[in-house]
């Protein structure tokens, strides 16, 4: 349970941490997007019942500022990272700190994952985390189709874009 409850943590936040890279507005707007389609997403595909909604997305929506919150503080150590810098302290320190920053991400979904057994149904619970991957999977597919990153083919030269 715990293996697949990690597997799916990272499944989940790999996308929102690549997507976390650009900077701006532009992402700022993304991201917003991005939350209303999950949110129209999850709503179809979990089918609530009115006093369940009720219960459920203000617990969600808790969840998903909890984790956006702690990808934040993970995000800054990792951009513009240069390996040849670093000494062998430093990465080990940087390895230790991303892999308690992972724990702590896979506790706050067993902590949440036992929140929402307590409101939902199992078969809706198993729903929403399947639910939750096939919307990443989803936006992983447009971001790719629409050139996000660097996948589209290059008009001019004919290639793929990538470096």
């Amino acid at each position: 349970m715990n293996r697949r409850l990690i597997i799916t943590l990272i499944l989940i936040s790999v996308p929102i941490f690549l997507m976390a890279q650009r900077q701006g507005r532009r992402f700022d707007e993304y991201f917003e997007k991005y939350k209303s389609e999950r949110v129209a997403y999850l709503t179809q595909k979990l089918d609530l019942e009115v006093t369940e909604a009720e219960k459920f997305w203000p617990i969600y929506n808790e969840y998903q500022n909890k984790r956006e919150t702690m990808m934040k503080k993970g995000r800054p150590q990792w951009r513009r990272l240069d390996m040849d810098s670093l000494s062998d302290t430093q990465m080990k320190e940087m390895m230790d700190a991303k892999i308690q920053g992972d724990l702590k991400m896979a506790k706050l979904a067993l902590e949440y994952h036992k929140k929402f057994q307590a409101i939902l149904p199992i078969k809706k619970v198993f729903i929403l985390h399947h639910a939750e991957q096939s919307f990443m999977s989803h936006m992983i597919q447009r971001l790719r189709e629409s050139g996000e990153f660097g996948t589209r083919p290059d008009k001019r030269r004919g290639t793929t874009g990538r470096k």
